[in-house]
């Protein structure tokens, strides 16, 4: 038997005799390629189906209208007075906060600071080393007394 693509849509709606359908059973259990094509006909048929479904629902629906729909307020202008506190609001608090910034600036950089003792130098010999880390410019400063 040749493949049943024309037959498959016809089993689908029942269009089919009992003994034509017999016969197109028997084939879908032997061909897996028409039982493949089958279930992508039913999938086709019952999304077209489920769409002419909705557009009929579409054409027939009315949106309800409430009856009595509440008046927006009306709108209020902004006048020069308002504008005017909004502007000086905004100005204070960017003028608050440049002040913090330049007051307080950043916060200080680390330091770190070391006693040295040297093994073989001469009595009374020391020094220190002082690093500060501060990013892009780190600093470090020796200080030392007492060496030959």
């Amino acid at each position: 038997m040749t493949h049943l693509n024309d037959e498959l849509f016809s089993l689908l709606h029942g269009e089919l005799d009992g003994p034509r359908t017999r016969e197109v059973a028997a084939h879908l259990r032997s061909c897996p390629e028409c039982a493949a094509e089958l279930i992508d006909v039913a999938v086709a048929s019952g999304s077209l189906a489920a769409l002419a479904r909705t557009n009929e629902e579409l054409e027939t629906f009315t949106p309800p209208v409430p009856s009595d729909i509440p008046a927006l307020p009306p709108v209020r202008r902004v006048t020069g007075s308002r504008l005017y506190a909004l502007a000086a609001a905004f100005l204070l608090v960017v003028g608050v906060g440049l002040a913090a910034l330049t007051h307080h600036g950043t916060s200080p950089a680390p330091v770190a600071t070391a006693q040295l003792t040297s093994l073989d130098a001469p009595s009374g010999a020391w020094g220190s080393a002082r690093v500060i880390l501060s990013g892009s410019s780190d600093q470090m400063t020796l200080t030392t007394a007492g060496l030959p």
